[in-house]
């Protein structure tokens, strides 16, 4: 005899008056999912001098819990799943999302809820450093869920719409390697009651290219066809001269290797790039020296790059303001030693508060005594 396991599990409260199983098909949700997919598969992604087609799939695990109406009825549970990122712009993604779940129910016997999750939808995204991207976004899709009864041996299945809203976290690891940290609300409706889910969830992404080969910006192709040659490396080197001039180094840069492309004897434009190269490496020397705890060989790096390394006159800033509160010791301490004739010591004191504070007069004036008192040792000795 065939028994209605529904108005069982009401009175358990599993399912409320008016259950629709299946009440919206999963038909009406497949073409928007197929317009979607193939709307972001024709939209390339494009860098400042790099054209690609990428594809990102992605797997991750977490933790989920069922709040809302049915919250306390199910146990916390774990959650994997798969996603794909057939658009993957700078700021702009789009993503479609699977998950699963399988929900203990809280008064035991071995009865279960499992979900099957499918949503599709857009991520922002927003590089705050190199380091890491901040991410937001909603999705539309629907849980396929099953509700297994065991103290009765009977199953009720239903696919039920929703949608999701989620942030996170995008680690680059290494090339092609991203790690995605995530939290996650969705909500869909059971019997008429919201059926909230929250989780949290990490995992890895494989970023796929098509290519990666270097072009030359459309538009850098179509001033190739407009003006001559000579023309052209003279309209970049001028650009490259004015970015250079407003502090832009990188924009500049660009702008002399495009010279060097069209000229690779054009000697301004060496002489240029070499100049940036060059403070590049001393930026990177001073930050070692910091690293390593010589702040005072530090100083000098950051100073002699800090014209063309807006970075470098920020961290020589940073440095001299926490050194400065120990100067006044290093006076007291530097005019000891002229008084007692230890003038290396004095000369190498106020050195470094003069590193620390170039206008300082008290070091100025000890340090040019006490040099030419060391002269004057040295030349009878």
């Amino acid at each position: 005899m065939f028994i209605n396991v529904k108005p069982r599990l009401q009175r358990e409260g599993y399912l409320c008056d008016n259950t629709d199983s299946m009440n919206l098909s999963i038909s009406r949700l497949v073409p928007g999912l197929i317009v979607f997919l193939a709307v972001s598969l024709a939209i390339p992604v494009h860098g400042e001098e790099e054209v690609a087609y990428k594809i990102s799939f992605g797997f991750y695990g977490g933790y989920s819990r069922i709040s809302g109406y049915y919250g306390g009825k199910f146990d916390n549970a774990p959650l994997y799943g798969f996603y794909a990122v057939p658009f993957d712009g700078r700021y702009l993604k789009g993503e479609i999302n699977f998950a699963m779940a399988d929900y203990g129910v809280t008064t035991g016997g071995g009865s279960n809820l499992a979900a099957l999750s499918a949503y599709a939808g857009p991520l922002i995204t927003y590089p705050v450093t190199d380091s890491f991207r901040l991410y937001c976004g909603f999705s539309l899709g629907g849980d396929y869920i099953s509700l297994n009864a065991a103290n009765i041996n009977r199953q009720e299945h239903a696919y039920k719409p929703g949608f999701a809203l989620k942030g996170g976290l995008f680690i680059p690891l290494i090339d092609r390697i991203t790690a995605r940290v995530s939290a996650e609300f969705s909500q869909i409706r059971v019997s008429g009651k919201s059926m909230n889910r929250e989780s949290v969830h990490a995992g890895l992404q494989y970023n796929l290219r098509f290519f990666r080969e270097k072009k030359e910006s459309r538009e850098f192709i179509d001033a190739k066809k407009r003006i001559s040659h000579f023309e052209l490396i003279e309209k970049e080197y001028a650009d490259g001269v004015s970015e250079f001039n407003a502090g832009k180094t990188a924009s500049a840069r660009e702008h002399f290797m495009k010279v060097f492309l069209l000229n690779p004897g054009h000697r301004e434009a060496g002489n240029y790039i070499r100049n940036i190269e060059e403070s590049e490496v001393l930026y990177k020397k001073g930050l070692a020296m910091v690293k390593a705890g010589d702040f005072y060989g530090a100083i000098p790096l950051f100073e002699a790059s800090s014209n063309l390394k807006p970075e470098a006159r920020t961290e020589l800033a940073r440095l001299r303001r926490e050194l400065s509160r120990s100067v006044p010791g290093m006076e007291r301490d530097g005019i000891s030693f002229f008084d007692r004739k230890e003038y290396l010591k004095c000369i190498e004191l106020f050195e470094r508060i003069l590193l620390i504070d170039p206008e300082n007069a008290s070091a100025k004036i000890y340090l040019s005594r006490a040099r030419k008192h060391q002269q004057t040792i040295e030349k009878f000795r």
